[in-house]
Formats: C-alpha cells, structure tokens, sequence
C-alpha cells in the first residue's frame, strides 16, 4: 500500500490528546497520511475514489488547444499547456521558454495519472522540433511530488540531442545514465517492482534497451506517472507525444482500499463515539467503512462493522487510545467508482479535571501578611480533557448554576499567574473552574482557594507572676510568668490570631525581644536558680499571619538566703565508677562563687582536685582517675552563697575498675 507524499497533520475540530473531540479526515494532505491500494488520491483532490488507469494514443480529432482530456488524466502547468493536434495521433506539451523541472517544480507542462503497486509505463514522442541549446526535455517519469521524481527520456543540449535517466530525491538531482541516441524520435518505458524502477528505450527496432543495469532504487513512495515537456531557453518549444501504455489498463470492476493514519486520542475515551461520512455511490457501486481500537498503537481488535449509517454510527468498537478506519470503494459493471469525500470520527467531550491553584505566597487556609497575594493556576498532569481558559471570582460564586456565572473573570491558558492587590485582612475565597473548547467540554468541578490576610500587629502582652509581685523584692529565685495578649480587632474580627510569645529576662528595662528572642507557644514562662539582682522580663506576641506586637516589661527582685548545695543533688554517673573518666553532676539552687572540689582517700589525703562551675541549675565536671585503686573515695565540694555563707557537702565514691 502506498501513501500520499504530502506532509502533514490529522485535523482536528478540537486538540486531540484528550479521549474527546472530532477528528475529520477532508482534504488531500490529510488523505495522504493514510495508506491504499487501487486508490485513487489525486483525480479529485479531498477525495478518494477506486484508481483507473487509461492507456491513450491521443487520437484527438477536431481538437482545439487545451481541450479537454478524458479521466483521470491531470494537467500541472505554469510556465506552459498542452494542445489537442487537429491531426490525429498526438498530444503537444509546449513552453513559452521558462518552464523548469528542478528549479521551479511546478512550471514544466505535466501530464499524469495516479498509481501505486507494482506497474510498468510506456510512451512515443517525436522531438524533431528541438535544435541545440541548453536545455529542454522530453520524458516519461514517475513521481512521490514534484520535489521526487524519476525519470528517462530526450534532453537537449548545446551538443545535441541526449537520452537521460535521472532520479531526484528533495530538489536533488542524480543522473543515473546519460547517452546521445542520434535521434529525435523514440519510445520509453519505466517497470516499477518494489521499490525499484527500471528505465528502458528503443530508437530503433522492436528490442527495448535497459538504460541502466539493474535499475533504481527509491527513497520515495510512487503515486503519480505520466510525462512532462520543459525548456528554459525557447519560448514555444515543444514536444508530441504518440502515446501512453500503462500496465495497469483494466476493464473489469475493481475494488480500493483505504486505510487511515492511526489517530491518537490521548487517552482511552469514556464513552462510544461516532463515525460519519460523506459519499456519492452510483448505482449498483459500495463503499464499506470500518473502524478498530488499540491500547498501545500496536496490538489492534478486529475491525468493526461495517456501519450502515453514513450521517452517524456508534463505534462499538473496545475504548482504547488509538483509533484507525478503514474504507473499501468497489465499482460497478460499468466501472464508476464511490468518491469518499470526508470521514469525521467524534468522541463525546468530558470536563476537565479541576484546576490547581498554589501560591508562592499565600498557601492555602495559611495566615500571612504580605501586602501581594500571587497566585498560580494550572491543569493537572493527567487532565482528560483539553483547557481552553479559565474563569476565576473572588468572594463571590464562579458558577452560576451550570453555567460560569456573568460575574466571573477571565484567565488565559497563556497567562495563568495572578498578582492581587488590594485584598483588605481577614479571609478571601478564590473560586476557579476550567473550560474546555469548544462548548462540547463541560466546565470543569470549581476549586477553591482559601486567602487569610492579616498585616496588623497584636496587642500589648498582659504580663502577671503567680510567685513574684512586680517591683517587690522576693526570696524566691525561680520565678513565673503568665502571658496573654489579643490580635488587633481594628480592621475585621476575621483575624489570624495570637500563635505565641517572644521572651527575654535581663537586667535591662528596655529589652525588645524580637524574632530572634526564645519563642513558645504556651502562655506561660518559668525560670529556675535566678541570681540575686533586680530583672526585668520582656514579652512580645506574635500572630499566625507572623506579625510581632509592641514589647511588655515586668521587673522581679531576687534575694535569695537558701542553701544552694545538698549532698542528694550530687552525683556521680555512672555509680559506682568503672571507667577512666567519670562523670559528677552537682545541681545549684542558685549561682555560687568560689566553688571548690577536691577528692580525698579513706585517709583524708588528697588524690584530686577538680574543675566545676557554679550556676543555678545542672552543673558538670569530670574525674580522670588513672592511676587510682579500686576503693572508697570522698568527694568535698564548697560553694560559697550569693549572701556570703558557704555550703559544704561530702560524697561517698566507689571506684570499681
């Protein structure tokens, strides 16, 4: 089977790619990314009707110049035409001395006929009109375009007359023999098998002569042969033709097939479709149209139908992504053939998935307090349908029904980023649903989007002590503090909210905390070992949208008397010690000053002295005891009170290595 050699894409009413839409398949270039046999794609452009070749020896009586010519011959010309010789026998193709084949494709006077399959073709002209110059030609060709031809025949040059073969392949041209014959008379032939054409001659005799052993081979599909005149020097020149043979010369009623381009549909649809078609069928003629499925391309159901309804019927072949029709023309006794002139295959349309909105800014349902709200609209990965635009509205409804309400706002596919200004605080809903094109999709299922604005800053922290009354010196050092604080309410009660507090304790009044200051959710802050000073505690609220309140201020004053030392908050880890180094952890009620510790045998000699600290809370200090027997050990440790007494304790150690 051979295909149409004009590039192209499968139209399309709507994308495909989606399981929904039309396909139509109406023009030729569309009909040529098909397949045939016996088809006829070039007699009736957009159309395609079962191929008949006709053999003519150009027996024109009474003809006139540019009469017409009998189906299915075709005539292609810019730079020429063609003559009906009022003498029987012959067909003229002149030039008026521009006429190309190479360089301006189309401008050479041409006449053909559709082919495809194996054939052979034969012809007779008399150039006896040409003299020397550079260059015309006479010749039998076969063709993909005019940009892929094959051909043999007479040239003329400034040394005469020539016999040439030459393939040409995309505007290229190869000489593939080239002979000077001696004569201006002559007949040839092309045989076509495969892919392989073979181009003969004869000036004399009955013997055809292979001009080039073994023939060509070509890149290209074959749909098209005939014979052209061209020369680029003499305006008028000319060549007769006496005849053309084709192989293919029937007189039977023959049957074409057409089998079409797979079409994608992006996805498996998911419902029936339907196939519908124009044709003209003479009496007792019948065309035949059917269609198959496959999932991948590759493995194909059997072919449905016949269908029996040319103005729509059901595809009840499987739902698979890729679809192929095919179509059998068969003539009648009298050899006309159907014409298929257009086949649509349609799909019915679903909704697009919903849209997905993100924003770089606002996340949904999360409070922040940017002044710009972007967002970004797009279609998911596996939508099934194709999105056309979009329609978006702000605190009000997108749909109106079933139907984009009248209110709502455009969004192109080609633009689908937002930037809202204006937005005042509390919380905006952004609806936007996606339509699909044409009016077959329906709107998609409306997503929503959740904005929380809140740029305002929260109250003043109110700050209390369960264990500490402000400015008044206490004996407690371990003191607490209870916060609360309110978002600020001036703008809209819809706020974010106060999400925690930013703390500090110094001696200074004037302490901000800021973002960098400890943070806690709870309302509620404990210190533990203060040392004897006045402190000042800072507080400062944060919302969940991140705005930070005005600083708060409470002044506590220590003056602790207590012992800060006990034998129980010393200890040794682990116990008893097994290891070169040991661990003492020793826990401070309070900051001391001129802390001591010093271990000491069950003689009271001293074996080690060791390096503590002395702050409130957990301290740590270590004891290298290589070189030191298994036995009982003493641990003294001294610290003196912030109001001047000392604190003493003494630790019995086991040493077990």
């Amino acid at each position: 089977m051979q295909a149409l050699p004009i590039a192209g894409i499968l139209a399309f009413s709507t994308g495909p790619g989606w399981g929904s839409g039309t396909w139509k398949v109406d023009t030729a270039q569309e009909w040529g990314l098909g397949t045939w046999a016996s088809i006829d794609p070039i007699i009736q452009p957009g159309s395609i009707l079962v191929r008949r070749n006709i053999d003519d020896e150009f027996n024109y009586s009474g003809g006139v110049n540019s009469g017409p010519l009998p189906v299915p011959w075709l005539f292609e010309a810019t730079a020429g035409w063609y003559e009906r010789l009022s003498v029987p026998g012959y067909l003229r193709l002149s030039s008026n001395g521009t006429s190309d084949w190479w360089f301006t494709e189309s401008s050479a006077s041409k006449l053909f006929q559709a082919i495809d399959g194996d054939f052979s073709i034969e012809m007779g002209v008399d150039y006896s009109s040409a003299f020397p110059h550079d260059f015309g030609g006479a010749q039998l060709f076969v063709r993909k375009d005019v940009d892929n031809w094959y051909a043999i025949g007479f040239q003329i040059r400034t040394n005469g007359m020539h016999i040439d073969s030459r393939i040409t392949t995309n505007q290229n041209s190869s000489p593939i023999r080239d002979i000077i014959p001696g004569a201006v008379k002559g007949e040839f032939r092309i045989a076509k098998a495969g892919n392989v054409v073979t181009g003969y001659y004869r000036v004399s005799g009955t013997a055809w002569v292979e001009l080039a052993s073994g023939g060509a081979t070509l890149p290209w599909p074959v749909t098209a042969a005939g014979v052209y005149m061209c020369d680029d020097a003499v305006a008028g020149a000319y060549a007769n033709f006496d005849y053309v043979h084709f192989s293919t010369t029937r007189t039977a009623a023959a049957v074409g097939v057409y089998q079409s381009k797979v079409i994608d549909l992006g996805i498996a649809p998911s419902a029936k479709g339907m196939i519908s078609w124009v044709e003209t069928v003479p009496a007792l003629a019948s065309t035949s149209i059917k269609a198959r499925t496959s999932p991948d391309g590759i493995s194909w159901s059997s072919w449905d139908g016949p269908y029996g309804v040319p103005g729509g019927s059901v595809i009840n072949a499987p739902l698979n992504r890729y679809i192929q029709f095919s179509a059998t023309l068969t003539e009648n006794a009298s050899l006309q053939s159907p014409v298929l002139d257009s086949v649509i295959i349609t799909f019915p349309g679903m909704p697009s998935k919903a849209p997905v909105v993100t924003s770089s800014t606002n996340p949904n349902e999360v409070w922040t307090n940017l002044p710009v709200v972007h967002l970004s609209v797009t279609e998911p990965g596996d939508n099934p349908a194709p999105v056309w635009l979009y329609y978006y509205a702000i605190d009000a409804p997108v749909m109106s029904g079933t139907a984009v309400a009248g209110s709502a706002c455009l969004l192109s596919t080609t633009s689908t980023e937002l930037s809202i200004t204006g937005l005042v605080d509390g919380e905006r809903t952004f609806q936007v649903v996606a339509v699909g094109e044409p009016a077959e999709y329906p709107v998609s299922p409306v997503t929503q989007f959740i904005m929380r604005k809140d740029t305002l800053p929260p109250d003043p922290v109110s700050i209390s002590s369960p264990t500490h009354v402000a400015g008044e010196e206490s004996a407690n050092n371990s003191p607490v503090f209870v916060l609360s604080a309110s978002d600020m309410l001036s703008v809209t009660t819809m706020v974010s909210g106060v999400a925690g507090y930013f703390t500090a304790i110094d001696g200074d009044s004037t302490t901000v905390p800021g973002s960098g200051a400890a943070y806690q959710t709870g309302n509620t802050v404990s210190y533990a070992g203060l040392g004897n000073r006045s402190w000042w505690f800072h507080a400062q609220a944060k919302d969940a949208a991140g705005n930070i309140g005005p600083v708060s201020h409470y002044q506590v004053r220590i003056n602790f008397k207590g012992t800060i030392l006990s034998e129980d908050a010393v200890h040794a880890v682990p116990h008893p010690i097994r290891t070169r180094m040991a661990t003492i952890q020793y826990d401070l009620a309070a900051p001391g000053q001129d802390f001591n510790a010093e271990v000491l045998d069950e003689s009271g000699r001293r074996v080690a002295r060791l390096t503590g600290t002395a702050y409130a809370g957990r301290n740590k200090m270590t004891w290298d005891t290589t070189g030191i027997a298994n036995g009982v050990y003493f641990l003294r440790i001294k610290v003196r009170r912030q109001d001047g007494k000392q604190d003493t304790v003494i630790k019995k150690l086991a040493v077990v290595k």
